[in-house]
């Protein structure tokens, strides 16, 4: 009969347990930073706009995100020397910015291969080498003597009865490709710069906007480099020439692997 009353009791007891109250305790706060692989989700599955007038140009990059009637913000920054791009992501209600989260995405340049490792609050989600055009190619075919001493040139080179006469080579081509389709806007310009041979290469922000909103997912590259160079009337390796430590960068961006569709192109000269 205890046991049977003590039961009842506590039926009786949860009957004016607030419902409401539960639920709510067990609700996730809307404005929680987002963990996982969310961020990544929203930036793959998303409708993307550059932000021009909010950009700049090699160093900041603001791209707003549509996705089942919400609206975010990523703001990315880029380091100088392309090492890592920052990616904090905002989710925009009534005008306000609520920070949900941020990715950030580190760049190792190994010779032709460039490793990418993107994280997500704190964790590792992808780890990629990406087949980049090398620099290299700037250096080969040139008419150089390799035992010429740089001071005897020097000497020559600025001597008033010598005549200094300068050209650029031949061009000499590299390739490579990169799947681009899961990177921040911040993070395809840092890629594609390292291809274009630097961050300031101009058009590489538009270039950047025509890729998401393509939703290009693998943009392939064809890169020519002109050498700069120069020779003295008086060097002692005269007629030949040597690199005046200047180059011309001029990129190609593809989306398809026989480069017959071009998806738009960026130079840069180096000196």
């Amino acid at each position: 009969m205890k046991k049977f009353i003590t039961v009842l009791l506590s039926l009786v007891l949860l009957s004016f347990y607030p419902i409401d109250a539960y639920a709510s305790s067990q609700a996730k706060p809307d404005n929680e930073a987002i963990t996982d692989t969310q961020l990544s989700e929203i930036w793959l599955e998303s409708e993307k706009t550059l932000n021009t007038d909010q950009s700049i140009e090699g160093e900041f990059y603001s791209t707003t995100l549509k996705l089942n009637d919400k609206t975010y913000e990523v703001e990315d920054t880029i380091s100088e020397d392309l090492s890592e791009v920052n990616s904090k992501f905002y989710k925009i209600e009534d005008k306000q910015k609520i920070y949900i989260g941020s990715m950030v995405t580190v760049l190792n340049n190994d010779n032709d291969l460039l490793n990418v490792d993107i994280y997500e609050n704190g964790k590792i989600i992808s780890q990629e080498k990406v087949n980049i055009p090398t620099n290299d190619v700037k250096s080969n075919n040139l008419n150089t003597n390799n035992n010429l001493n740089p001071a005897m040139y020097s000497a020559s080179a600025n001597s008033a009865n010598c005549k200094m006469e300068y050209k650029w080579s031949n061009p000499d081509t590299s390739y490579g490709s990169t799947k681009i389709l899961k990177y921040t806007t911040g993070a395809i310009i840092a890629v594609l710069a390292t291809a274009a041979g630097s961050p300031l290469a101009a058009g590489l922000g538009n270039l950047a906007n025509s890729i998401i909103q393509d939703k290009i997912p693998l943009v392939y590259t064809k890169m020519t480099i002109w050498t700069y160079l120069e020779r003295s009337s008086c060097s002692p390796i005269y007629p030949h020439w040597i690199p005046a430590g200047k180059y011309k960068y001029h990129t190609k961006y593809y989306s398809d692997k026989n480069r017959t569709q071009l998806i738009n192109e960026t130079n840069y000269i180096d000196g």
